[in-house]
């Protein structure tokens, strides 16, 4: 970077430099055996991670992620067959209301005729009534 003054000079300056506190605490650059660490790429790791988890049994999460997709399908079952038990009792209490409406309508035909063959016997009865006190009555004067 430069600094240009007013009268044309250019000075040079530059930022301060610093030491990181992690470089102050690995022994300033020198190298130590004792406290290196092996840099490892992130995809052996995750390759050891899953052989781990191969070696040692599934990954929790994906055991649990499985169990519960399992759950969701369970009850996914199990909704579809309450929808479809109800379905059948909404039929089948349909067909209960048609057919009690069904026996009430041939009730009533039925009451109807009967109140019809009752006003007849009851005309009959008292015809014959009439009709066998006219024979009385005409029996009492032939003797």
């Amino acid at each position: 970077m430069s600094d240009v003054s007013g009268d044309g000079d250019a000075t040079a300056t530059y930022p301060s430099l610093t030491v990181s506190a992690s470089y102050k605490e690995s022994g300033g650059g020198k190298s130590s055996s004792s406290k290196r660490r092996p840099s490892r790429p992130s995809f052996e790791a995750a390759a050891d991670n899953e052989l781990i988890t191969t070696l040692h049994g599934s990954d929790p999460v994906k055991v649990e992620l499985n169990r519960l997709e399992n759950e969701v399908r369970d009850k996914d079952r199990e909704l579809g067959e309450a929808h479809a038990e109800i379905r059948a009792l909404r039929l089948s209490e349909r067909q209960r209301e048609k057919a009690v409406e069904e026996l009430t309508e041939e009730l009533a035909k039925l009451d109807e005729k009967l109140k019809l063959t009752e006003s007849i016997l009851q005309s009959k009865v008292l015809l014959n009534n009439h009709s066998l006190s006219s024979i009385m009555l005409h029996l009492t004067f032939c003797l």
